[in-house]
Order: C-alpha cells, then sequence, then structure tokens
C-alpha cells in the first residue's frame, strides 16, 4: 500500500466545486489506501513516535488535506487539469462519511498476539485477523510442548513484570513513611 508520493506518480483526484461529496467519496478510495490510516470511531492515523509505543489520532480536517497531497493531485475539473489545493470542506465531508472503506482498529500492541489455538505470533504492522496495530513486537520461541519448568519460568516472567502493580488484593508493602513509594505483594501461589 502506497502512503509516501515519492514512491510513485501521484493519481488526479479531481475536485468538482458543483459536487463536493462526490470529491470526498472520491479521497476516500485514496485514503482507503494508506496503510497507517484506519477506522477507529472515525478515520485515525497510527503515528510512529520513534521507539514509542505508536500514538493513534483522529484525523482533523487539515491533517486530511494535508494526506490527500500526499497520496494524490487535486486538480480542478477543467481541461486541462490544474493542481489546486484541496478545499476544507472536503475534507470536512470525508470525515463525515458513514463508510471510509477503512479498516477497524482496535488498539496498538508491543506485545505478541495469542492465536485461539493458544498458538503465539509476532507480528509488524496490522494484523488483519486481531485488528491490532503491532509495534516491534519481539519474536519469541515456544516448545511445541513445555515443560513444567518451562511454565514455571514463564509464570516467573510474568510475576517480575507485575511486581509493582497495586492490584486490589495485593499486599501492599510501604518503604519507609506512608508517602513513599510502596510495592505490591502479590501472592500467586
Amino acid at each position: 500500500m502506497a502512503t509516501d508520493s515519492s514512491e510513485r506518480a501521484l493519481e488526479d483526484l479531481v475536485v468538482r466545486p458543483e459536487n463536493l461529496p462526490q470529491t470526498a467519496h472520491d479521497l476516500a478510495k485514496f485514503i482507503s489506501q494508506c496503510d497507517r490510516v484506519f477506522d477507529r470511531a472515525g478515520p485515525a492515523i497510527v503515528r510512529s513516535t520513534g521507539a514509542d509505543i505508536p500514538q493513534v489520532q483522529q484525523l482533523t480536517p487539515d491533517q486530511i488535506v494535508n494526506l490527500a497531497h500526499k497520496l494524490a493531485r487535486p486538480v480542478d475539473a477543467r481541461s486541462p487539469p490544474r493542481p489546486v489545493t484541496l478545499p476544507d470542506r472536503v475534507a470536512r465531508l470525508y470525515d463525515a462519511l458513514d463508510d471510509w472503506g477503512l479498516q477497524p482498529l482496535k488498539g496498538v500492541t508491543t506485545a505478541p498476539l495469542l492465536s485461539p489455538d493458544g498458538s503465539v505470533r509476532s507480528v509488524e504492522g496490522y494484523d488483519l485477523q486481531t485488528q491490532i496495530w503491532c509495534h516491534k513486537v519481539p519474536a519469541i520461541e515456544l516448545r511445541q510442548q513445555p515443560t513444567e519448568a518451562d511454565a514455571r519460568g514463564a509464570l516467573l516472567t510474568l510475576r517480575s513484570a507485575f511486581r509493582t502493580f497495586p492490584f486490589a488484593d495485593a499486599i501492599t508493602v510501604y518503604e519507609g513513611n506512608a508517602n513513599a513509594v510502596y510495592l505490591a505483594v502479590i501472592d500467586f501461589a
């Protein structure tokens, strides 16, 4: 899927002043091909922030105009067509559509995915099966038939990751005075 105008020649997006709703529908076809724009209660873009977890932002009309110019070449309906700036009104009409033709996005993860069959998958980018954006998911190897030692090691890893999370039923130990940072001791026995 194309997201960078430098990778290909841009197709024309004809801006029809007499039918801006049709222009918004035409714009939806271009945006639906962008691999970082999804339907999350409206058009939203996944923005990478480097090493951190990507952020999901609802598209504003200004961002829609900028994205339109990255994905297409807005032109007037004259012959020969001349480049124009996509009108803000087209962006608002696009945002108001009932169907943008976008894949749904349920969330973002940096953890491997657990499939219904019990298998674990490491995915990068959008996972169609779960509708989740996966970012820098570590590849993990699991034995087909894990041993008890494998299970105990995995439990220890989980315990370590959540050792300071204040679950409601955890025993809380205060270090120093009552205003100090606490440690939540979780009993998994």
